[in-house]
């Protein structure tokens, strides 16, 4: 069973499963031998067994980059995230190619999503239900994780936006500058009123925003 909008598979007959237990791992943290801090069990009898989750930032995909890695065509090589931040667990979807999905409705790329207890997580076609670990101290995980080089947490990631007030002021620039060559471009001098009027109409609409 695939989810809609997945890709099928590259051949006919190509199985869906995931990578036996020498090529799927997960990156501990030292005290490995605790209480996971999350389990993702398998919805598919194929599918072999739970991946324990022992890092508050773990990604998922087909690339030998990820803590979690899958072996399925429908799985991008960088697919999601999951990560533990401000009291709870949360999904991204990292612009897979077939999506990544909470509860059957697929995530808009890049938007962190809520993940609760028992929900069911599928990146492309595999899917798993999603268990918070019993006994586990995510909370001092997470104060203790130190993110490999090139990786931010959650909370310190910013896309770069132009700030809508420079691009306000930019477009009243111009059009003064029109304002000014029509003005001393032809027909009757413009008066010094006039002219201070039209240098001081974007000074004023800056003012207005920034209140």
């Amino acid at each position: 069973m695939t989810y809609p909008g997945t890709e099928p598979d590259a051949e006919p007959g190509t199985a869906r499963e995931l990578l036996n237990e020498s090529q799927m791992a997960t990156t501990p943290p030292p005290d490995a031998s605790g209480s996971p801090l999350a389990i993702l069990t398998p919805q598919a009898e194929e599918s072999g067994e739970a991946i324990e989750v022992r890092s508050p930032v773990v990604h998922i995909g087909q690339g030998p980059q990820n803590e979690v890695r899958l072996d399925d065509d429908t799985v991008s090589t960088r697919h999601c995230r999951l990560e533990y931040d401000a009291g709870g667990w949360r999904v991204t979807d990292l612009e897979s190619r077939n999506g990544t999905f909470v509860e059957g409705v697929k995530l808009a790329p890049g938007v962190s999503t809520p993940l609760q207890q028992g929900a069911m997580l599928a990146a492309g076609a595999i899917k798993f239900q999603f268990t918070i670990g019993e006994g586990a101290d995510a909370e001092r995980a997470k104060a203790e994780y130190v993110p490999p080089t090139g990786e931010q947490p959650l909370a310190e990631r910013s896309v770069f936006r132009l700030p809508l007030w420079l691009l306000i002021a930019v477009v009243l620039l111009i059009v003064a500058l029109i304002a000014l060559v029509i003005v001393f471009g032809g027909g009757s001098p413009a008066t010094e009123t006039e002219v201070q009027a039209l240098l001081a109409a974007p000074s004023a609409e800056l003012n207005r925003i920034a209140a």
